[in-house]
């Protein structure tokens, strides 16, 4: 079992993302055909309310202007399920046969599994465990809300050259 978990990270953005409320329900269908729970973290949680069905939880990122490590770490400590695909909100074509691999390599012994695309590492497309929550809030502590900063905290393995999307090419 998996928890998906779909940051929008900041007011500016949620309001941006909601004028694409496709791109949501999108992300949403094709995060439920592996995810046994949809959380979607925000700042600003009210607007969400009238585009999500009741299926899906909707949190609040509990330290508004920290950043996306903020909503990470949210969504860990909420989360029902150890494993969490994370994907960034503004993403909206997701490879579910891409998540299956990383999940695949999260499992062999990796706090997290992070894509990477033509030498691009993408933390917010990976699969990690809910309890990288217990290494990102003392970084959140600290003032630290690169999601990149947690990596340096965990046990992690990258996966090359992956596709995001159905529409990615990668050579």
């Amino acid at each position: 079992m998996i928890t998906g978990l779909i940051v929008v990270d900041g007011a500016f953005k949620s309001k941006i993302f909601l004028e694409h409320t496709p791109w949501l329900q999108d992300q949403i269908k094709i995060m439920r055909t592996l995810c046994s729970e949809i959380i979607v973290v925000t700042q600003e949680p009210k607007p969400f309310y009238q585009v999500l069905d009741v299926g899906v939880r909707l949190i609040t990122d509990c330290l508004p202007g920290k950043g996306p490590l903020s909503c990470l770490f949210a969504g860990f400590s909420l989360a029902q399920f150890h494993d969490v695909w994370v994907v960034n909100g503004e993403h909206p074509f997701l490879n579910v046969s891409a998540v299956e691999q990383l999940l695949d390599r999260k499992r062999s012994g990796y706090d997290a599994a992070i894509p990477m695309v033509n030498d691009v590492l993408y933390p917010l497309h990976g699969v990690y465990d809910r309890r990288c929550a217990a290494k990102a809030l003392p970084l959140l502590n600290k003032g630290v809300t690169k999601v990149e900063a947690l990596l340096q905290e965990i046990r992690w393995s990258s996966l090359s050259d992956v596709r995001l999307d159905a529409n990615a090419i990668v050579s």
